[in-house]
């Protein structure tokens, strides 16, 4: 998008086109996440959880560096006459997270991966008893973040609390996984609060899946039968939050 009321454009793609996370390298995939691609995700299984939490975690990684790359090969071609421009704050952003926050939550979850237990992350996990027909993945804060936060971030503590969330759908069911450092869990518990009953539930999912992640899998099938009003929605939430022009999200999934 080049502005705030440009559409997004909503195609049909492969299941393995949509789903593949060009991260690493095929050896390295295969060996890290084979315990959650060869068979079905366990939600009582740590190293599970750990892993979908590391992919998350090296998704939104990967998403911010090319876009902070991106951001600066524009700002590049558009400088004449050998003067530069000035980064924006945007692009600063990114790099600053790239550089100064990655490690830090990398350093952290490679050692949840070596420990044998929790190793320090906590997932709350919810099942639903159906194909949802929405597969995403995606890391969002509970509070907002300025390039000031990002640039003085030292360890866990000294940064806002984040999570990851991953909806996985199966034939007959779907997982709702939302997993944060130990650090974080209890500002993440008391952000989502008690998901008790379906409603809560119902809103969770949609929220994480329409609003906090920007490029959820949606399936044909569920696509197919939302009315104009309901796909114009979902384009305009999932947009990215710069150019959001409303906090709503929208009821797609009724459970």
């Amino acid at each position: 998008m080049k502005a705030a009321n440009d559409q997004l454009q909503v195609k049909r793609v492969g299941i393995t086109n949509a789903s593949t996370f060009y991260g690493f390298c095929r050896k390295h995939d295969n060996e890290l996440f084979k315990p959650i691609e060869s068979d079905e995700v366990n939600p009582d299984n740590k190293q599970h959880l750990t892993l979908l939490f590391f992919r998350a975690l090296s998704y939104e990684y990967c998403m911010k560096r090319k876009v902070h790359l991106l951001l600066r090969k524009r700002r590049e071609l558009i400088s004449q006459n050998g003067q530069r421009l000035v980064p924006s704050e945007m692009e600063l952003g990114f790099e600053a997270w790239t550089s100064k926050k990655w490690p830090v939550l990398f350093s952290q979850i490679l050692s949840a991966l070596q420990q044998d237990h929790d190793g320090g992350v906590r997932s709350v996990v919810h099942q639903i008893g159906r194909n949802i027909g929405v597969s995403c993945c995606g890391v969002s804060g509970v509070r907002g973040e300025t390039l000031s936060d990002i640039m003085n971030t030292q360890d866990l503590r000294s940064m806002p609390p984040l999570y990851a969330f991953n909806i996985v759908p199966y034939t007959d069911k779907t997982f709702v996984i939302v997993t944060s450092f130990a650090e974080h869990s209890i500002e993440v518990s008391h952000h989502f609060g008690d998901v008790e009953n379906m409603n809560q539930l119902e809103s969770l999912v949609n929220t994480l899946a329409f609003y906090n992640c920007e490029d959820p899998c949606i399936s044909p099938a569920l696509w197919e039968t939302l009315s104009m009003e309901e796909k114009e929605f979902v384009q305009l939430s999932i947009r990215h939050p710069s150019y959001r022009s409303s906090n709503l999200v929208p009821r797609i999934i009724k459970l």
